[in-house]
């Protein structure tokens, strides 16, 4: 079976005005005191170190920034006759406002007197209006967790199936939207993830699992945001590398496993970012290469085209070497680029660049002693986003985002139909419940998505408590599925042709 869809998603038109807002930024707001009349101050200029961003108090003493990257910053109260305030560890989370209030003392002008604050996590968010969880790249690095899927499922109100699926609030796996960077990675063969994310390029994951707005399209059960890391204005970088082998005293159960080989599985992972042009051109590289090579063996005992086959009429055993093979290894390469662009003060410029290619066995029992005649599957894809972010005026900023995404997913044991290899399902047939001592799996599976999204987003802070975001996106899909069985082919007499031919 062969199919090919093209579907055209069509517009989607939202507008919403709350006092919480879903983006990949978030914001910083406040009200500027004398500490010791507690009068108002106006003109205060607030700055977020290190970014260019910031603010002036209005006629009230208030402040609001937006557009902030989630991350942890330090953030600076300035104003002439008054030390500066410095208010240190403050986060900002994706789509939400981070509250940060100053108390500012006067001082002699001559003097260069400044005052640190260290922000603490209150204990109330007031402005979340869903059930969330975020966790951000500080507490990343804390968690003995090696992939994505891991630190979702470790949120309250996420499982795991059997299968290996993720559900939220009970609901099924395909009902989960998942985004990166604003942007849709879901798969929309099956609703699944279309691209790998390393935690190490992870600036922000936050799970939805509850009453999220209109933005968030295509989704039942939750929604998962993730928000990447960028270039940051200094040169830095990390590089992990171990290795290491599975063991286990059960070696009546799992075969091989008291063979110990310390390079059997191993990682490698890293990253290095910095400016290119300092204040003006920023890059975020990544990189992973995966190994595990699997706890259970089969034995090569047989091989797959047979147990003997005749030659010049003498029959000639066609056993194997006896060697062990993995049934359940797992292979993965990874990679992400991100380039960040500040063109103008008002206009900004961000790409994005994903890859991924994964190999995997899973383990089938009949096949134990005929391990090579097992098929594998194989996944590989890649995603390209470009975003324009313009700031129009004071508290308003427009997106305009392309992105592409391509992702394959096949299994098989020789990537050719025709590979003479093969061999006829009758080598299969065995009385009874055996291992299969002959025989290739014939099955070919292969699915492939294309999607590519133009969207464009209007935020406007309106006043101090109301943000209002109105956007419009098209999405293009191309579907391919071929699923195919390999038979006999006949002869004229109506027989099956020997050799096999598929």
């Amino acid at each position: 079976m062969k199919k090919e869809i093209k579907i055209f998603a069509g517009l989607i038109f939202i507008l919403f005005v709350t006092v919480g807002f879903a983006q990949n930024t978030g914001k910083i707001a406040g009200k500027v005191t004398d500490e010791k009349t507690a009068e108002v101050l106006i003109g205060v200029n607030i700055l977020i170190e290190g970014t260019g961003l910031g603010a002036a108090t209005d006629m009230n003493g208030e402040y609001i920034i937006v557009n902030v990257p989630p991350k942890t910053y330090n953030v600076i109260a300035k104003y002439i006759g008054y030390a500066n305030t410095v208010t240190r560890n403050v986060h900002v989370g994706s789509g939400s406002t981070t509250k940060i209030d100053f108390r500012i003392t006067q001082t002699e002008i001559t003097l260069n007197h400044e005052v640190v604050i260290t922000a603490k996590a209150p204990l109330v968010v007031k402005d979340m209006t869903s059930t969330e969880a975020r966790i951000t790249a500080d507490q990343i690095k804390e968690l003995p967790l090696q992939n994505i899927n891991q630190l979702i499922t470790q949120q309250a109100g996420v499982s795991k199936g059997s299968d290996g699926g993720i559900h939220i609030r009970g609901g099924r796996s395909s009902e989960i939207s998942y985004l990166v960077n604003g942007v849709s990675i879901t798969d929309d063969f099956n609703r699944t993830q279309a691209l790998s994310v390393e935690t190490e390029s992870i600036q922000e994951l936050k799970v939805i699992s509850g009453t999220f707005n209109a933005e968030y399209g295509n989704a039942m059960s939750g929604v998962v945001n993730i928000v990447t890391k960028s270039g940051g204005q200094n040169l830095s970088g990390n590089l992990e590398i171990w290795s290491g082998d599975y063991v286990s005293n059960h070696t009546d159960i799992y075969k091989h496993i008291n063979s110990v080989n310390p390079f059997a599985n191993y990682n490698f992972q890293g990253f290095l970012n910095g400016p290119l042009i300092p204040d003006k051109l920023n890059f975020f590289v990544s990189a992973r290469r995966f190994f595990d090579g699997g706890y259970i063996f089969g034995i090569n005992k047989y091989n797959p085209q047979g147990r003997a086959s005749w030659v010049d009429g003498v029959l000639v055993p066609n056993l194997g070497d006896n060697s062990f093979v993995s049934m359940n290894s797992s292979s993965k390469w990874s990679g992400q680029a991100t380039i960040d662009w500040k063109i103008t003060g008002d206009l900004k410029f961000k790409v994005d660049a994903f890859g991924s290619s994964e190999a995997n066995k899973f383990y089938n029992h009949m096949y134990q002693w005929n391990p090579n005649g097992s098929s594998s599957a194989k996944s590989k894809g890649y995603s390209l986003f470009g975003t324009f972010t313009h700031v129009l005026f004071l508290n308003t900023f427009q997106e305009l985002t392309f992105a592409y995404k391509n992702n394959n997913y096949a299994t098989h044991l020789y990537e050719n139909l025709f590979d003479p290899r093969y061999v006829s399902p009758d080598s299969a047939l065995i009385a009874g419940y055996h291992f299969l001592t002959a025989g290739t799996d014939l099955n070919h599976f292969d699915r492939s998505t294309k999607s590519a999204t133009i969207k464009w987003d209007l935020t406007s802070q309106i006043d101090n408590i109301n943000l209002a975001k109105v956007g419009v996106q098209a999405q293009f899909d191309k579907l391919f599925y071929e699923n195919i069985t390999l038979i006999p082919a006949l002869g004229s007499n109506g027989q099956q042709l020997i050799p096999f031919v598929p």
